[in-house]
């Protein structure tokens, strides 16, 4: 070709400028930016399962109870009356079912006669069961371990079954709720590492993905 042009009469391309660089191994990622609130985890209210007497509070609005913790007394005399003869009952109908039974071996009773007996001593001891429950409910405990948000009786209030008592929330660990599109969604992994920043302070708090 003369003239700067190739056969059948096109001019050549000036040659493009290019630039070389080693080849290095280093990090690479992706990020997606959301929004979210901060809230606990775990948080419930606590109801009474029994109605009473606030007899004693254990903790306030503030205090960090643990699992099991007690937090709250209702007067129990009555519920402890009802244990007691309960207890009786069963007791008698105990000696009653022992006496039909030596008496059927001995058979000077009818079947019939001991299944009633045993049936009586079944049903007494179910009702135990029932008002031993019941005492227990008069301690109030706390559902998991957490802070008390809000204490919502008194001592000496009057409280029936259902009465909110306490709200209570588990701030160990923060969780923040993210909406993420499908096509973001199959890029996370369980336990995987994030960044969290507040907005007041920007401070910078590392959390872990909980799908």
């Amino acid at each position: 070709a003369k003239n700067g042009t190739k056969n059948g009469g096109q001019p050549a391309q000036p040659p493009s400028p290019v630039a070389v660089k080693p080849a290095v191994v280093g990090s690479i990622a992706s990020f997606y930016k959301a929004t979210a609130t901060l809230e606990a985890e775990k948080q419930a209210q606590v109801l009474s399962r029994v109605a009473g007497v606030v007899r004693s509070l254990a903790v306030e609005e503030g205090d960090q109870a643990p699992a099991g913790g007690v937090l709250l007394q209702i007067d129990n005399d009555e519920y402890q009356l009802r244990v007691d003869q309960a207890s009786a009952t069963t007791a008698d109908l105990q000696a009653r079912f022992d006496r039909t039974q030596q008496m059927l071996a001995q058979e000077i009773t009818s079947e019939q006669e001991f299944e009633a007996a045993k049936s009586a001593l079944a049903n007494a001891r179910a009702a135990e069961g029932l008002a031993r429950l019941d005492l227990s409910y008069t301690t109030v405990a706390a559902p998991f371990g957490g802070r008390i948000v809000r204490r919502l009786v008194n001592v000496g209030q009057t409280v029936s079954v259902g009465t909110p008592l306490f709200e209570m929330a588990d701030f160990d660990p923060l969780l923040a709720r993210v909406h993420v599109p499908a096509k973001e969604f199959r890029k996370l992994r369980a336990d995987q590492a994030v960044e969290l920043r507040l907005d007041s302070p920007g401070d910078r708090l590392q959390g872990r993905i909980k799908l």
